[in-house]
């Protein structure tokens, strides 16, 4: 099986009026975030269609936001469209960014907290980081010079960072959600929107999914039997066994010898239903929804 390019972007926003800009146009918290925190969060349209998603981490002179699979430069342009006299500041940041162990950071994050949702940026700005915890595991996305440097091994491969977000339910925009779905169909409603901070772009539409109680469909994770299945591949087909379809197969990986986990957007009145999907060389694989 093909890996998913992992190709995390960022956007830099500065300013002194940042942080209230950004929490009138994202999902969650950003008003009042710590310095040093990070909150996840969606950026949507009015309709609450999903622009883009990441982690922002709050630092003394900057916002960043840290994105896997959408444009830094879509969503600055996006974000733009909203500045009127607000001082801020948006810059797509030209640095490269790494996921590694958070036991691999370099010597100059290793003062800071390791909690999740935590990070910190070097003084001058030459290096920024996040922790995250992703399926149990402490990991650090980290934007700095890779050049010589002692972490530059430790580096995870874009194969170990996909069958790594796949098991923790992370999202890649443009592969498993697109703007053509809704941001509580991420399930991360838990994680990155808030229902009570009040107005912001596309809640109107999020609260009115929250009063009905559900959306009608969901990215799920999801396991496939037959150990290391041959070249089952993203944008198939996931059916009953009369063949009707309940959703597709976005993202696929096979940690294992013994494994393939995915990520697919299901029909939620289908999610107990027996599922299958088929391999590129038509071998039919069971399907099944992992909690």
């Amino acid at each position: 099986m093909s890996s998913t390019p992992h190709i995390f972007e960022c956007l830099e926003v500065s300013g002194a009026d940042r942080a209230r800009f950004l929490h009138n146009l994202c999902t969650n918290h950003i008003l009042g975030l710590a310095e040093g925190n990070v909150s996840e969060a969606f950026f949507c349209d009015a309709r609450a269609r999903i622009i883009a998603h990441g982690w922002i981490l709050a630092t003394a002179e900057v916002h960043y936001i840290i994105l896997l699979g959408a444009s830094a430069e879509a969503l600055r342009r996006h974000l733009d469209r909203y500045l009127i006299t607000e001082q801020v500041t948006l810059n797509c940041s030209t640095r490269p960014l790494h996921l590694l162990p958070r036991s691999a950071a370099p010597d100059f994050a290793q003062s800071e907290s390791s909690e999740p949702l935590t990070g910190g940026a070097a003084p001058d700005g030459s290096a920024f980081w996040v922790n995250l915890t992703w399926n149990d595991q402490q990991l650090l996305l980290l934007s700095a010079d890779r050049q010589d440097s002692d972490w530059s091994s430790d580096c995870l491969t874009d194969d170990r960072v996909n069958a790594i977000r796949i098991a923790a339910g992370i999202p890649v925009i443009g592969v498993d959600l697109t703007d053509e779905h809704l941001a509580p169909e991420s399930d991360r409603t838990s994680t990155a929107i808030s229902y009570n901070k009040g107005c912001y772009l596309g809640q109107e539409p999020i609260a009115r999914i929250d009063a009905m109680g559900h959306v009608n469909r969901r990215l799920c994770k999801v396991s496939i039997s037959g150990g290391s299945a041959p070249a089952i591949s993203p944008g198939s087909d996931i059916s009953d066994n009369a063949g009707n379809s309940l959703g597709t197969l976005t993202s696929v990986a096979s940690p294992s010898d013994t494994a393939t986990v995915g990520l697919a957007v299901l029909k939620i009145s289908q999610l107990e239903a027996d599922m299958q999907i088929q391999s590129d060389n038509q071998s039919t694989h069971r399907v099944t929804v992992v909690d």
